[in-house]
């Protein structure tokens, strides 16, 4: 098992804004990251001390829900978009837009932002270990 194999991934975001359109959907706005965990089966060779191997990406993405939940559209920027792919992405959400354009080079979450779940990469792991196996 080395770190070319992903053992594990987590989803998580962070909610960045959201805007009810007037169609009845809600687009949220959101910086998605996926954190990948590699190599666990050596890790848990020591449980009293393991030693996880991590990593993670990240983007900016839209996703318009319908009124019972169900995902009817999505959108992300790209690696190459920059502020253009921001503001498509935020549509109306002008302020959210201008504020994560001007925080391009040290992005820092709006005051209003949550994250989804509240927990951190090893609280994750750890729930999930916990939830599948005795430790």
């Amino acid at each position: 098992m080395g770190k070319g194999n992903t053992d594990l991934v987590f989803p998580a975001l962070t909610l960045l804004g959201s805007q009810e359109n007037d169609d009845g959907t809600t687009t949220y706005v959101v910086t998605f990251r996926e954190l990948n965990f590699y190599g666990l089966g050596d890790a848990l060779k020591d449980l009293k001390h393991p030693d996880y191997n991590y990593g993670f990406s990240s983007y900016l993405a839209s996703y318009t829900l319908d009124k019972n939940g169900k995902c009817v559209s999505k959108d992300k920027v790209h690696d190459d978009e920059g502020g253009e792919g921001i503001k498509r992405v935020c549509g109306s959400l002008k302020s959210l837009a201008d504020f994560l354009i001007r925080n391009q080079s040290d992005p820092i979450n709006p005051a209003d932002a949550r994250d989804i779940p509240l927990l951190d990469k090893d609280q994750m792991l750890q729930a999930y270990l916990n939830y599948f196996f005795e430790m």
